[in-house]
């Protein structure tokens, strides 16, 4: 005897692997338009690894700061972006950042600064 889930069973989440064929699938829908695409990429990236806000940071070309392109919130569905975060007011942070490739053997102490400035960024 084969069994079936019942009609009032909650579907299944989607996996990590769903969210990333999804976005793979409809990445042309973005071509032309980066902001879409960002947003795109911070929903699946709060789907894909199950967590309540994604966001996307772009340093500066002179690297003196960081403009949050988008910060998505799930639980609210809402997008917000324009934070911008100074070198000056961050120095050890944007140091990490600057040494990040010279400095691979040091995720700790990056994730670390990173978590201090999410937390006076927000």
């Amino acid at each position: 005897m084969r069994l079936s889930p019942p009609d009032h069973a909650e579907p299944t989440p989607p996996t990590s692997a769903d969210a990333l064929s999804e976005l793979a699938r409809v990445w042309r829908r973005y071509e032309g338009d980066p902001d879409g695409a960002i947003r795109a990429i911070t929903e699946t990236g709060c789907t894909a690894i199950g967590v309540a806000r994604c966001s996307v940071w772009l340093l500066s070309d002179d690297r003196q700061s960081l403009r949050c392109a988008d910060l998505y919130e799930r639980d609210r569905g809402v997008h917000a972006s324009g934070v911008v975060l100074a070198a000056t007011d961050y120095p050890r942070y944007f140091a990490a950042l600057t040494n990040e490739g010279a400095d691979r053997g040091d995720r700790r102490s990056r994730r670390s600064a990173h978590q201090r400035v999410l937390g006076r960024a927000t």
